[in-house]
């Protein structure tokens, strides 16, 4: 079984889920199982620590890290797309 998580989740809950269950990428998706990528911690690092991804807070967020971590995942997420390119 998967696990997998909404993208509409937000990006906090996620975190603590990945870190409480010792999951390493889960799986986001709907709840219809329509396959939107995947999530990695550091995903979220680089989006709260001034990574890639930090000008998500910068421009729609104002450097409040606060509101970030209350975003929804869609973001953040590394889409489909991708996912095949570093496991080739």
């Amino acid at each position: 079984m998967f696990d997998f998580v909404s993208p509409l989740t937000l990006v906090k809950p996620c975190a603590e889920k990945m870190i409480n269950e010792n999951l390493e990428s889960p799986v986001v998706a709907y709840p219809s199982h329509k396959l939107v990528g995947l999530i990695e911690l550091e995903n979220i690092v680089n989006y709260l620590g001034g990574g890639k991804y930090f000008n998500i807070i910068v421009e729609k967020y104002s450097y409040n890290v606060y509101s970030a971590f209350e975003a929804p995942l869609d973001y953040i997420v590394r889409s489909r797309d991708t996912v095949g390119e570093n496991t080739r």
